[in-house]
């Protein structure tokens, strides 16, 4: 059973009534020069599971989830979220439909916090539309709870 603000977030997500995924990759492909790094990669997420995408290096991981979060752009292959067809357009395109990656390279953003990392471009603001700091941790703490994991959101 779904509580009532998950079951609101649904509503307005727009998501397609009975969609059984909230994210369906099919038939991708990603050619580099020399190399095909996936094809024919097929993936489908269901709603409140968890998934582990693993394979030895080089098999296309990091090239499948940088697709998926807008990074890459795949030479062929089809996206629905929430059970409608998306087209994502870069990295910005993918945060605005609520898909974000926190990348295996931890220094990526320089001298920012945990918290900071994790929301970006999603980050919680005060009624002046400056960010919300406290309200950030505060987010940070919940969604590490929730995930039985014992970080400090404000480490660098």
């Amino acid at each position: 059973m779904l509580s009532p603000s998950t079951l609101k977030a649904v509503r307005e997500s727009g998501a397609i009534p009975g969609s059984e995924y909230v994210l369906e990759v099919e038939n991708v492909r990603k050619e580099f020069p020399g190399v095909v790094a996936l094809d024919n990669v097929h993936l489908k997420l269901k709603r409140g599971t968890v998934h582990a995408l693993m394979g030895e290096n080089g098999a296309g991981k990091s090239t499948l989830m940088k697709i998926v979060a807008g990074i890459y752009t795949p030479d062929s292959g089809s996206f629905k979220l929430r059970g409608q067809d998306i087209r994502l357009n870069g990295p910005l395109d993918a945060l605005e439909n609520g898909i974000a990656m926190i990348h295996q390279e931890l220094n990526l953003m320089g001298p920012m916090t945990i918290a900071e990392n994790i929301w970006i471009r999603r980050e919680p603001t005060n009624r002046f539309g400056f960010i919300d700091h406290g309200k950030m941790h505060q987010m940070t703490v919940d969604l590490f709870k929730r995930l039985n994991i014992e970080l400090d959101p404000d480490l660098e």
